[in-house]
């Protein structure tokens, strides 16, 4: 339960910024802090020395790489203004940190337009001077496997529930990316223009979607991406 007069945050919900806001409904005793504003992920915060953990079950099955890829009730990554949701905002700003220290001060060049487009701006703004020989990523996955031998980098997909990345080949180095991110530059969600001749029957208009808006660039976290980067310093040309 919340604790009385502990919601300190911002104009739209609670962070947590001032200690814990949430009490055991039992004994009153702080154990946790939640998150819940509109400029953050939701998440709630445990105390590590005030909570004790019990088995609650049988653990969940983990799905099979082609059952997340066809999930169809999956959040897209994108609104349906064209907007890039920012839970997925600070996907990408992980990955392209992740993406600065594999290249170790080498230009990168990209093997999928896809990707490019995702990242190639990010990576000119937020990566230091680079210089030697261009490093070649490429998109790895279930469905996508390796064309180019000459790949040393590969954007891979994440497991939602274990967490872990696709597995790479000996000598490529895999970069982690949201699965939701991954399948949407893999598998880029294209629908083709069919020619009907005269107006659609009002039944049809009303239940046909409407047309994907134009895709708005992605924002960085600048800061999200310093903050990853100082604890991994970036080696610099000489």
């Amino acid at each position: 339960m919340t604790i009385p007069g502990r919601y300190e945050g911002y104009c739209c919900g609670v962070t947590g910024q001032d200690g814990p806001n949430l009490a055991c409904a039992h004994c009153g005793h702080p154990v946790g802090a939640r998150v819940d504003d509109c400029s953050l992920w939701q998440a709630v915060w445990l105390e590590p020395d005030a909570i004790r953990t019990v088995p609650a079950g049988p653990a969940l099955p983990v799905a099979d790489w082609t059952d997340l890829l066809h999930d169809r009730h999956a959040v897209p990554p994108l609104d349906a203004n064209g907007r890039w949701r920012y839970r997925y905002e600070q996907e990408a700003s992980v990955t392209l940190a992740a993406l600065i220290l594999a290249a170790e001060g080498s230009p990168v060049v990209f093997e999928d337009d896809t990707a490019a487009a995702l990242l190639d701006r990010g990576l000119r703004r937020h990566r230091p001077g680079t210089a030697g020989t261009a490093k070649r990523c490429a998109l790895h996955g279930p469905g996508r496997p390796l064309t180019n031998r000459h790949s040393e980098l590969a954007l891979v997909p994440c497991h939602p529930q274990t967490g872990r990345p696709w597995p790479t080949p000996s000598g490529v180095t895999g970069i982690p990316l949201d699965l939701a991110i991954w399948r949407y530059l893999a598998f880029p969600p294209l629908r083709s223009a069919v020619h009907v001749p005269g107006p659609l029957r009002a039944e049809l208009d009303r239940d046909d979607p409407p047309p994907p808006r134009r895709h708005i660039g992605i924002w960085f976290d600048g800061r999200l991406i310093g903050d990853l980067l100082a604890r991994h310093p970036v080696p610099r040309p000489a």
